[in-house]
């Protein structure tokens, strides 16, 4: 519940960032929003939750709206070609989906509003001057995380006490994976845990994972990532079919069946969790 009610906040949050960054002009017609996603499908919680915001604002698709998505597919690389069709169209505003989405935006266009739908720090990414006077034109939200991709290890440990050795499973083309990388391996140490890396820039090339890859391993850990969490009925099974223990961005769905639950991912900010959403 505190999930949907986190999609449903931020949802809006974005909605209302996104009108106040669309010129006004595109206020008075039909104004086209372009949702550049690094995704595959239009049909998720977020994107149903940010049309449902759309909708009590008063903004109708098709008839006072236009949404223009261009899904990368998991497929990083193709992000600024995806952004560049939605600034041939063009749109009136970019709603982009993650930090990696917004760079690609932000390479092709400097003077459509680009709203950043969550992400990571846009200052450290280049996005921002600073978060209280960004500069630019980009907007949008940022989620900071205390410490989550650490937890995601010690919660392994925890479950699992014996284990010495883990794998982590990393997009190596999104700028998300670094800082997530060296929280992870921090925890990592402090344990005494050693972790191997595993990577997967595509669904290719996820796909063509083999359970070998897990040989020795005792658990493995999956870095959020939006590629990842389409795909994840192949991580489980892929873990499943190397008799590991699997620690998942989140497991409320059939489709994460058998790999653990990180219960920090997707709840509201409460003491001690310390996951705060700060617009920009």
């Amino acid at each position: 519940m505190r999930r949907r009610a986190f999609i449903a906040g931020l949802s809006s949050g974005v909605a209302r960032r996104l009108l106040s960054a669309m010129p006004a002009v595109a206020q008075q017609k039909i104004a086209r929003i372009g949702v550049l996603t690094p995704g595959g499908s239009d049909r998720t919680p977020s994107v149903e939750a940010f049309r449902k915001a759309l909708q009590e604002l008063g903004y109708i698709e098709g008839r006072s709206i236009i949404l223009d998505f261009r899904f990368a597919k998991g497929h990083n690389e193709a992000l600024p070609r995806l952004a560049a069709e939605l600034v041939k169209i063009p749109v009136d505003v970019i709603v982009a989906g993650g930090t990696t989405a917004v760079q690609a935006a932000a390479q092709v266009t400097r003077s459509i509003p680009i709203v950043q739908a969550a992400g990571g720090d846009p200052v450290s990414a280049g996005l921002a001057a600073s978060l209280a006077h960004p500069g630019g034109n980009v907007t949008g939200f940022t989620i900071r995380a205390n410490e989550p991709s650490g937890k995601r290890v010690e919660l392994l440990k925890r479950a699992f006490p014996g284990i010495t050795l883990v794998t982590v499973l990393l997009d190596p083309t999104s700028i998300a994976t670094q800082p997530q990388l060296r929280a992870t391996e921090e925890v990592a140490d402090a344990l005494g845990l050693r972790l191997q890396l595993l990577s997967a820039g595509t669904p290719e090339e996820l796909d063509a994972l083999d359970p070998a890859a897990l040989a020795g391993s005792e658990g493995l850990v999956v870095l959020p990532n939006g590629m990842f969490w389409d795909r994840r009925a192949t991580i489980v099974a892929l873990a499943a079919a190397a008799r590991v223990p699997a620690i998942t961005r989140r497991a409320n769905s059939p489709t994460t069946a058998g790999s653990l639950r990180t219960v920090l991912t997707f709840r509201m900010p409460t003491a001690g969790q310390q996951t705060t959403l700060i617009a920009f």
